[in-house]
């Protein structure tokens, strides 16, 4: 094979979430920021990207702490909006079922999470059902995401060689919980495919002693 055809692979690059010190330095830099608790949920409940963009209000219960997540939000071309049937006031946008099975769950969210909520719900138009938006108040964008989230870590002194993916800030939630010792409940509130579905319909009190945990760990992260 000609030597100018073969490509050499580049190393695939370690997935990771942050750790202990990066997390705190984050949690310090985000105070500061306008969009500080889309962040914060992010990073202590493990939502996807797609399911933080697709949660409307109506899905939140600032009483109780509970979010259910259903939904999620994904980019579709503009031309296939119409084909199937989507709504194309979304720019490009389209609200679709969750992952999987497994991906439609109850969770109860952290104190910070939940205060983050409560801050949101305050500067929400009440016409605009989506609880992260854009400044215009529509979904929000991943490309938008992942340009703040590069700039947040870069703004904690996170070296870029050490810069994790948006995705991977649900590695960061996940490793709170590993510390609660409920891998079946952690299971559950990550959304991961193959949960048993009896943890679905368990009261999401069921879930105190992992978040507990959590509370414990971030007690004022963001705030």
């Amino acid at each position: 094979m000609d030597k100018e055809l073969t490509k050499k692979r580049a190393p695939k690059r370690k997935l990771r979430g942050l750790t202990a010190d990066e997390r705190n330095a984050v949690g310090q830099v985000i105070k500061d920021q306008p969009d500080r608790d889309l962040w914060v949920v992010a990073l202590t409940t493990g939502m996807r990207f797609g399911e933080l963009a697709g949660l409307k209000w109506g899905a939140v219960d600032l009483k109780s702490g509970v979010v259910s997540i259903e939904q999620t939000v994904s980019r579709v071309k503009k031309e296939n909006l119409a084909r199937f049937g989507l709504d194309p006031s979304l720019n490009g946008l389209a609200e679709l079922d969750t992952k999987n099975e497994g991906s439609v769950r109850r969770i109860l969210v952290p104190d910070v999470a939940w205060d983050a909520l409560r801050r949101r719900r305050a500067v929400t138009p009440v016409h605009v059902p989506w609880v992260f938006a854009m400044p215009d108040w529509g979904p929000i964008y991943q490309s938008y995401c992942n340009r703040r989230w590069h700039t947040i870590q870069t703004l904690a002194g996170i070296p870029p060689e050490r810069h994790v993916r948006m995705h991977d800030t649900r590695r960061t939630a996940a490793t709170l919980e590993k510390a609660a010792n409920m891998p079946k409940e952690t299971q559950a509130r990550m959304g991961w495919s193959g949960v048993d579905m009896m943890l679905h319909y368990q009261d999401v009190e069921d879930q105190r002693p992992v978040v507990d945990v959590i509370n414990r760990a971030l007690e004022g992260f963001g705030a």
